[in-house]
């Protein structure tokens, strides 16, 4: 009897291996999904690879501009953590996308190559939205010496002591570089944990002017040009990165007591977070400054464990909202060899709100 199997396919060589072992069990008819999330070239023969690796059939679907609009910037208007990972933001949507097309493909499980955290998560966010699927948690290591079609042969990736093993994940929400290359943290990451900042000694010498118009807290035009929230991201993303904006070197201790880093690439969430900021100070309720950092914290809370879907986050984007209903203006930025800063901020509704003084205060001011 054929078992069908919808798989969440990344293309990459973990991923590949999972499609295969998979693809592999008697009877297993293994249709992979993949989504579209700002990756970029990431994303090239993502099909082939997943046929090659043993898939009946891969779709692709672009949520760009969901990603954007539903997870990416609400969790900027929220204070969610930057160093979230990618894959945090993109769990609420890949969980999504995968009942769709089980419930097209009528398939009766759903798999995933997730581990530790990564798998909890959305083994949470998919019972959330559909309590009766059956979910394989599929996520373990290749046997070693084994070929993975679709994916490269052992011998041919780097080893773990190479000076270019690394591995990346990236989306909208930034690039997050991981790998061998950057255990040690006294040594310079190499040159290809980047894609997508430039080194300041490579920037252009003199600095990118922008301005940005936010309309209830959404940024909606760059330098007077309207555009849709994707288009802005990609633009400002591409003039950040030129300028090596946005670039973080991350190291710390974790649970076990062991020292991890790893490489943030972000150009225009770094740029546009400074821009809201900026406007949002003028604009907001003063009490709003001392909150949000509550809010920032519980709106991370909700993304790192998979309950994107709870009341509680609900409740969360109520408040946003409505702080953010006010906060509407222009904010010009300069962004020069790696640093950005604001150098103008003009509030909707500036010129009423900093009028001159009247003949009635004797040019003092409100009295």
């Amino acid at each position: 009897m054929t078992e069908r199997i919808v798989l969440a396919f990344s293309g990459g060589a973990s991923s590949t291996a999972v499609l295969s072992r998979l693809a592999d069990r008697p009877g297993a008819d293994v249709v992979a999904v993949a989504v579209a999330l700002g990756q970029g070239r990431e994303l090239e023969g993502i099909r082939e690879r997943a046929l090659a690796a043993g898939a009946r059939r891969c779709h692709v679907l672009d949520l760009e501009e969901a990603f954007a609009r539903e997870l990416v910037w609400p969790s900027v208007l929220g204070g969610a953590d930057p160093a979230l990972p990618p894959s945090a933001l993109a769990a609420p949507l890949v969980a999504r996308a995968l009942l769709e097309i089980a419930r097209v493909e009528r398939a009766a499980e759903v798999a995933h190559g997730a581990r530790g955290r990564a798998a909890n998560r959305l083994q949470a966010l998919l019972g959330s939205l559909e309590p009766a699927m059956r979910v394989l948690d599929a996520g373990c290591d290749e046997p070693a010496g084994r070929h993975v079609p679709g994916a490269a042969p052992e011998s041919d990736r780097p080893s773990a002591a190479g000076p270019t093993w690394l591995d990346a994940e990236a989306s909208f929400w930034g690039r997050r570089v991981t790998g061998a290359a950057l255990a040690d943290p006294w040594t310079e990451p190499p040159p290809d944990a980047f894609s997508l900042t430039r080194p300041p000694e490579d920037c252009p010498a003199e600095p990118a002017r922008l301005e940005v118009r936010f309309d209830r807290g959404v940024p909606v035009a760059l330098n007077g040009v309207p555009l849709p929230l994707v288009e802005l991201l990609g633009s400002v993303d591409t003039i950040a990165g030129a300028h090596g904006v946005g670039r973080t070197d991350l190291v710390g201790v974790d649970d076990d007591g062991l020292v991890w880093r790893e490489i943030r690439e972000a150009p225009a969430l770094t740029a546009l977070r400074l821009a809201h900021e900026a406007i949002e100070r003028m604009t907001a309720p003063a009490e709003h400054a001392a909150f949000r950092h509550v809010v920032g914290g519980q709106y991370t809370s909700l993304l790192r464990d998979g309950l994107w879907h709870s009341p509680a986050r609900r409740a969360l984007d109520a408040y946003v909202n409505a702080v953010q209903a006010q906060v509407s203006g222009l904010v010009r930025l300069s962004l020069f060899k790696g640093h950005g800063r604001v150098i103008g901020r003009r509030a909707e509704g500036y010129d009423r709100l900093a009028a001159p003084a009247s003949a009635d205060t004797g040019g003092r001011g409100p009295a």
